[in-house]
């Protein structure tokens, strides 16, 4: 008889494994919940990086004559021919951002630094009184606010990371953008400490229109920030490296899919 107890037993045990083995192969793994928000944009807040961009646009300079020399040309009738020369600016951008739940605001400082050098035959040209042709300009700073805005009204699907420009002669070097496109136009604040470049070197007319196709709205940004939009239709951030580029929009998608943010077709009209 309890030879009969301890099969029951036995056999019943088997039966109880063998129900919770299929109930732990019919349940469905469990995925890692999604961080919340507010994880993602601290994420994203301590994860910007400096970068550097540096643009070449050529210009024609005047010659560094003293007065007496100007006097000399023009009292003998000789023409002060502009000399050829590079203007190299060097704009140097950092990032921060403030959050409240799924409202954003950005904030770029970006600080330029221009030299005009002229340049004969790969020599430095040197001016009447002897000294070499080159100034240097710096814009102390100015800083771009853009936001506040909502997650929601950014888009996921439109999330490009371009790559960084370096290879030569280009005349402009950059590192990758990330690029995300907004449902709305966006608040875009610039404030300038110091004169646009344009102005301080005293360059006249508009952004050259073989320069627009070239570098798009850098050349316009780096040489008259003050003369920004008010508003702008997506965000744009500079990295100095591919990697943390691509890992900051793998970020952003997260933060703007968490707030509701959804692809929107282009043939919906």
């Amino acid at each position: 008889m309890k030879n009969g107890t301890a099969f029951v037993a036995f056999f019943s045990l088997l039966v109880a494994v063998a129900v919770q083995g299929q109930e732990t192969a019919l349940k469905p793994p469990v995925d890692e919940p999604a961080p919340i928000v507010a994880d993602t944009m601290g994420w994203i807040s301590v994860h910007f990086e400096k970068s550097s961009q540096t643009l070449v646009i050529p210009v024609s300079a005047q010659p560094g004559l003293t007065d007496d020399a100007r006097q000399y040309l023009a009292a003998n009738g000789t023409p002060i021919t502009p000399i050829d020369a590079n203007l190299t600016i060097i704009t140097t951008r950092t990032y921060s951002v403030s959050f409240q739940d799924c409202s954003v605001t950005l904030t770029q400082k970006a600080v330029n630094d221009a030299t005009e050098q002229a340049v004969v035959d790969g020599a430095v040209f040197m001016a009447a009184n002897g000294e070499a042709v080159r100034q240097e300009h710096n814009v102390e700073s100015d800083y771009t606010v853009v936001g506040p805005f909502d997650l929601s009204t950014l888009r996921p699907d439109k999330i490009v990371v371009e790559p960084p420009n370096t290879s030569r002669p280009s005349m402009m070097k950059t590192g990758p953008r990330l690029r995300i496109a907004a449902t709305r136009a966006i608040p875009n604040a610039v404030t300038t400490d110091g004169q646009d470049l344009r102005d301080a070197l005293g360059l006249s007319g508009p952004v050259h229109e073989d320069h627009k196709i070239i570098f798009g709205e850098r050349e316009a940004v780096a040489t008259t920030p003050s003369r920004a939009p008010d508003t702008v239709s997506e965000i744009a951030l500079d990295f100095g490296t591919q990697e943390m580029a691509d890992r900051q929009a793998r970020a952003w998608k997260a933060a703007i899919t968490a707030c509701g943010g959804r692809a929107v077709s282009d043939k919906l009209f």
